[in-house]
């Protein structure tokens, strides 16, 4: 929590940094930062919260190779459009990710492939409108995880078990139209549950009940 709350920082040298493990809040909070260099950071394990509340548009990620838990990350950061994501391969908390990253509208190809707990990841990414959830292939809870994503139309291979907790996943999902599911045995129970869930979702029309769920090869 290094630079918690400073309010009125815009810029700071993290060539120094190249050592840290934690850096959890390190800057949550800077409300006017808008753009940093994380080269440094290839030591990184835990960012929890790590840019909360800041205001960058976009994010060199390249260098969180090495991160675990990214648990509210980026969340709130009104004013991030688009993201490269394939470098989360090692991350198994997710928890809260990009929630309530309202500009967010691309998010690159996920390589999510060890991540566990993805709970509220994508919750009011308003402007998100699809994703390929290919990666996320161990995930055990993705409760709310796009809750209120009101633009999301499209959802890519589909891969949840029937064990994993998918309650209210897709509530105030108004526009969906597809969720193409990846047709393999073992994912049949999961398939069928995720029917299960949608039916049970309150805030989806009998049309998108009755059409949103479409299989892949």
């Amino acid at each position: 929590s290094l630079f918690y709350g400073c309010d009125s920082l815009v810029s700071v040298d993290t060539s120094n940094f190249i050592s840290v493990k934690d850096a959890s809040y390190m800057f949550s909070c800077c409300q006017r930062l808008e753009s940093i260099d994380t080269a440094a950071f290839k030591s990184v394990e835990k960012a929890t919260c790590m840019f909360t509340n800041c205001d960058i548009s976009t994010i060199d990620t390249s260098a969180f190779i090495n991160v675990t838990d990214t648990s509210c990350m980026f969340s709130n950061c009104a004013s991030l459009v688009s993201i490269d994501t394939s470098v989360f391969k090692n991350v198994k908390s997710a928890n809260g990710m990009f929630s309530s990253c309202r500009q967010l509208s691309s998010i690159g190809v996920p390589n999510f492939i060890n991540a566990i707990d993805i709970e509220s990841m994508f919750k009011d990414c308003v402007s998100l409108v699809s994703i390929d959830l290919g990666s996320f292939k161990n995930v055990t809870s993705a409760f709310r995880v796009f809750l209120n994503c009101k633009k999301l139309e499209s959802v890519y291979n589909y891969p949840f078990a029937y064990s994993t907790e998918i309650r209210e996943m897709f509530e105030g999902c108004e526009s969906l139209k597809e969720i193409k599911f990846k047709l393999r045995l073992d994912y049949l129970d999961g398939y069928s549950r995720l029917i299960m869930s949608a039916n049970n979702d309150a805030r989806l029309s009998k049309e998108q009940r009755e059409t949103a769920m479409i299989y892949s090869s």
